[in-house]
């Protein structure tokens, strides 16, 4: 937003030297274009995901820049020792249960108690939980993606230990993109949800139609700007989250 800020200033320098121009022109009365603001391209999609447990990075299969697909390994950690403990855990579970069975059948020929059967089950409840445990540690051995997208950087790498915490890999949706801008204040006596307009991104030289979708919570006194949030018509296939350009709203506003 920052970024944006800074493009509101230049913008706002550059669109009042415009309709000065345009005023002392009555032969450009036939204005297509209205109000311009900068346009910032973003996914509503982005996230930093970090370790759960603590354990050496075996691999980190896509690197920054790689494009990814739901469900992709992205991180996978050595766990070794948190398998071994599961062994553990699946043997004590097994062996708590043939002691539950050993008690009630005792039990069911009175050389028994029902206290005892009581503590056996209880000690197979337990074994079952800390299986259970076992097996959560074991299911964070791997890291996979929430959503289609690509890696934007590394905040470790394969072989460094990593702790719960830890930040491992920034990504990014490959779709769902919406733009930010940054407008006056005033503006919001005619803004509105819904209020088509096109944009026009510099990275690719082209325009695509766009909507409002939010208006900002608050103004900003000292600036007397609001944010605000639109939405593509369509799903464009060329651009990136990070791609700036103009917001043209439309003419008579």
């Amino acid at each position: 937003m920052a970024r944006l800020a800074a493009c509101f200033v230049a913008l706002s320098v550059l669109s009042a030297g415009m309709d000065a121009a345009a005023q002392s022109d009555n032969s450009h009365t036939d204005v297509v274009d209205g109000p311009l603001v900068r346009a910032l391209v973003v996914s509503r999609d982005r996230a930093v995901l970090s370790a759960e447990i603590a354990a050496r990075i075996a691999e980190m299969p896509s690197r920054p820049g790689d494009r990814f697909v739901k469900g992709d390994r992205l991180v996978r950690f050595d766990c070794s020792r948190f398998v071994a403990q599961r062994d553990v855990g699946a043997a004590d579970v097994e062996a708590a249960q043939k002691s539950l069975q050993s008690v009630e059948k005792l039990r069911s020929l009175n050389a028994a108690g029902q206290l005892e059967v009581e503590i056996a089950a209880a000690q197979l409840a337990k074994t079952e939980a800390q299986q259970r445990l076992f097996q959560s540690d074991v299911n964070r051995c791997t890291i996979g993606a929430p959503f289609d997208g690509r890696v934007v950087a590394w905040h470790a790498n394969p072989h460094e230990v990593a702790n719960p915490g830890d930040d491992l890999v920034e990504i990014v949706a490959a779709g769902n993109l919406e733009i930010e801008m940054i407008v006056p204040s005033s503006w919001l006596s005619w803004l509105a949800p819904d209020l088509s307009f096109a944009v026009a991104i510099d990275e690719t030289g082209n325009r695509y139609e766009a909507k409002v979708t939010k208006l900002g919570a608050e103004v900003d006194p000292v600036s007397q700007t609001v944010a605000i949030r639109a939405g593509f018509d369509s799903a464009p296939q060329d651009l990136l989250p990070g791609m700036s350009g103009t917001a043209i709203f439309p003419q008579g506003q």
